[in-house]
């Protein structure tokens, strides 16, 4: 279905040497941190010698490029192109989908964000927002946020709206995130109920500021959100 090039093949000494050498760009750590706040998540493995932390990708089938694209930045920490599997629906009764999944090498580098967003409470880790994502966001990571998570409705008189669903977060972190819009790019935002959980929107007066910020980066898959 798709041809994802594969990363160069590297083995014992040789992968170690080279992973020892690596180091996220700050163009890999703008894009990391919006994938955290959206698709992206950091596995961690336990073992014996010492614990890995793995940064993984994944999309709908649908958004192959994307997931390319998403690939393509990371590549040197990625020994194994993509793959496309097939999971269960979305919801219990579902019909399985397909999705396209990625992730990096086990690297130290993600350690760091790893801690930030996911502490440990009561033994416990759970993806959250990082106390101090008002420092760490920039305007590429929020466009890469919005790519994965943002939504654009439509009223009945035509005018958009831009809404990214933080459902995963819980009620402390959506004040958190809305803070950090303001402080950091002079956006305002509000806090939507959405069932049980919560989603962000931003107000009207916001919309051509916001949509400054992010075009720069939009991938082409996804023009028709903004």
């Amino acid at each position: 279905m798709f041809g994802f090039d594969e990363p160069k093949k590297l083995y014992g000494k040789h992968l170690v040497a080279y992973k020892k050498a690596l180091k996220l760009t700050p163009r890999q750590k703008h894009i990391l941190i919006g994938s955290l706040l959206g698709d992206g998540y950091i596995d961690f493995h336990r073992s014996a010698k010492q614990p890995s932390y793995y940064f993984c990708f994944a999309q709908t089938w649908y958004a192959a490029d994307y997931v390319d694209h998403i690939y393509q930045i990371f590549k040197p920490f990625v020994g194994t192109a993509p793959k496309i599997n097939l999971i269960g629906g979305i919801r219990p009764g579902l019909p399985k989908r397909y999705e396209v999944r990625f992730k990096t090498y086990a690297h130290e580098e993600f350690k760091y964000y790893y801690d930030l967003f996911y502490p440990e409470v009561d033994n416990k880790r759970k993806k959250r927002v990082a106390q101090n994502i008002n420092s760490l966001l920039t305007a590429e990571g929020l466009a890469y946020w919005y790519m994965d998570d943002g939504t654009t409705p439509t009223s009945i008189t035509g005018k958009k709206s831009y809404v990214i669903s933080t459902q995963g977060f819980c009620y402390q972190d959506q004040v958190i995130l809305i803070d950090a819009l303001k402080e950091t790019f002079g956006l305002d935002c509000g806090i939507h109920k959405d069932k049980t959980y919560f989603r962000l929107g931003f107000r009207a007066s916001s919309n051509t500021l916001f949509l400054s910020l992010i075009k720069p980066y939009m991938h082409t898959y996804f023009d028709y959100k903004a």
